[in-house]
């Protein structure tokens, strides 16, 4: 299931379109870091700084495909670590949503990050599996002439 997820998330016109869809959110998230001066907080900082953490990890894994996140570890683990702050920043949101007396604002905008953000999560995993690109396969060895 999670390798499909991943095959899906590698298809170019998929990586378009997440990259346009990704380039949307942080214009929004731009506009919402310059009301911050009207709306100053702490949690709206920290909501701000999640955000814009869980769109780097997103732009990474849109820009690599799984075979080169298998070949590169640092590159897997900063993206997966990135995503899960990104997921967990939306997840909190929504949550905070469900509670009684919690924020309606951004709703829609919140629940399409969390759902967009859950899925590249889901395509990166298998990158941490054993596959045919993760492996060290040396050249072959040259006869004497």
């Amino acid at each position: 299931m999670l390798e499909i997820i991943a095959s899906t998330v590698d298809r170019p016109i998929v990586r378009v379109g997440l990259g346009l869809l990704g380039l949307v959110f942080a214009a929004v998230l731009c506009i919402f870091f310059l009301a911050l001066p009207y709306a100053a907080s702490p949690d709206a900082t920290t909501i701000g700084i999640g955000g814009c953490l869980g769109l780097a990890g997103g732009l990474l894994r849109v820009l690599f495909r799984t075979p080169t996140l298998r070949r590169r570890r640092i590159l897997r683990i900063v993206t997966l670590a990135l995503l899960v702050t990104g997921t967990v920043t939306a997840a909190t949101l929504v949550f905070d949503w469900l509670a009684p007396g919690g924020s309606y604002t951004w709703r829609a905008f919140i629940c399409v990050a969390l759902i967009i953000s859950m899925m590249l999560l889901l395509a990166t995993i298998p990158s941490f599996w054993s596959g045919p690109d993760s492996s060290f396969k040396p050249g072959p060895l040259r006869e004497p002439a």
